[in-house]
C-alpha cells in the first residue's frame, strides 16, 4: 500500500495538476501525458528509508512511526522539461527490491512482497 502525491505539468499546455494522496492506477501517469501532447524520454528516481509520519499513518491505516521508503521521481520530456514529480510513502513492510548483476551490468525491479 502506498500513499502518493505527483504534481503534473502538461509542457504543451503550460497547465499543472495537482493529484492528492491516493493509489497510483495501473495505467499510471503516461496516459495523462500522451493525452497531453508530452512524450516521456526518462525518470529519475530516488528511494529513501523513512518513518510513518501521522497525516500517512492516518491515511494507510498504520502506527505512526512505522519503517517505510520514501521515493520521490521526476520524469523528463526529450528535451528534459521535468513533467511530473512523483512523491510516494510506501510500506516497508510491503516493498521488496530485487537485482540481478553480471559483468556488463545491473537489473534492478522493485514492487509489493511476494
Amino acid at each position: 500500500m502506498t500513499s502518493a502525491t505527483s504534481t503534473m505539468v502538461a509542457a504543451a499546455a503550460k497547465t499543472a495538476v495537482t493529484a492528492g494522496a491516493g493509489r497510483t492506477g495501473r495505467r499510471g501517469r503516461r496516459p495523462f501525458l500522451a493525452d497531453a501532447g508530452v512524450t516521456v524520454a526518462r525518470a529519475s528516481e530516488v528511494v529513501r528509508p523513512g518513518l510513518l509520519d501521522p497525516a500517512a499513518a492516518r491515511h494507510l491505516h498504520e502506527p505512526q512511526g512505522s519503517p517505510v521508503l520514501v521515493s520521490s521521481r521526476i520524469t523528463y520530456t526529450l528535451d528534459a522539461t521535468p513533467v511530473v514529480s512523483d512523491h510516494a510513502t510506501i510500506l516497508g513492510s510491503m516493498m521488496e527490491i530485487r537485482t540481478e548483476r553480471a559483468a556488463t551490468g545491473l537489473s534492478l525491479t522493485w514492487g509489493a512482497t511476494s
